[in-house]
């Protein structure tokens, strides 16, 4: 199973949608997916369309519990499982800073199940300091990072700073690396083009993939808490999570460079 995790620091950025996009793009493949909720606002949760049955355990029972993840799944009509979260996890974030070996707790858990996915996508809460439930995903993401932005100035130089952040990680997950940055809610191609380019410039270890061009679709999907697939499937977004799938499926990975890539060596000695 490959886990990647879905973060940036500033919220309404598009992280759930494209956990829930590359999801569908991925079980089109006929992949196994699973998605975990790791935010309290439980967005994914909610888009995914499932019927939680009362007293249903969540991503909360897993971290206060120790609840095994297997027993957390459910099933999402839209094709893929899901891990589903409440707005409990916000306890579990402000309890468990002082803890010792919280970070690796989320990893060891989905190693019992590695064989059930192909995929596994982590859905994480904006946050400017590292906290508990985005750093357990960036240290269960053996298989990297994607991070949705807004191409303007102010994201650019929020992305160098959380990946610096993320650079911080490599002694506890020495695979960490950026897999893609995606351009979301691109209103003028033309016009965000500079940007783009500047993205590819100052971030020149990070495969920038093809824009998601804002659209009423995107809208119309949020309103029926369903995927872009079901409301559009080929329209411009689809296709644009469609050539996420591929960068992701391809392992189109670029690995941490520089002073990065001597932290990474130094956590595997």
């Amino acid at each position: 199973m490959r886990t990647l995790a879905v973060t940036n620091q500033k919220g309404g950025i598009g992280k759930t949608v494209t956990v829930q996009s590359l999801a569908v793009a991925l079980t089109e493949r006929g992949l196994r997916v699973l998605t975990v909720d790791l935010d309290p606002q439980a967005n994914l949760t909610m888009r995914a369309r499932v019927a939680l049955r009362p007293g249903q355990a969540t991503a909360f029972d897993f971290f206060v519990d120790k609840l095994p993840i297997a027993d957390l799944i459910v099933h999402s009509p839209q094709g893929y499982d899901l891990v589903p979260a409440t707005d409990l996890l916000e306890q579990v974030d402000q309890d468990s800073v002082n803890e010792l070996r919280w970070p690796r707790d989320l990893r060891k858990g989905l190693a019992h199940i590695v064989d059930r996915y192909d995929y596994c996508l982590l859905d994480t809460a904006p946050s400017v300091s590292l906290r508990f439930l985005i750093v357990s995903a960036l240290v269960a993401a053996t298989d990297g990072v994607i991070i949705p932005f807004s191409p303007n100035a102010d994201a650019i130089v929020g992305m160098q700073k959380l990946i610096a952040r993320i650079e911080q990680l490599l002694p506890e997950n020495p695979d960490l690396r950026v897999v893609a940055c995606l351009p979301v809610r691109v209103r003028d191609i033309k016009v965000q083009t500079h940007l783009l380019e500047q993205t590819r410039t100052r971030l020149a270890d990070c495969t920038v993939a093809e824009p998601v061009l804002q659209h009423a679709d995107f809208d119309k999907a949020e309103l029926y808490r369903a995927s872009i697939f079901e409301i559009a499937g080929t329209g411009a977004g689809a296709t644009a999570y469609r050539a996420l799938a591929d960068i992701v499926v391809g392992s189109a990975a670029v690995q941490l460079t520089g002073q990065a890539a001597a932290v990474a060596a130094a956590g595997r000695s």
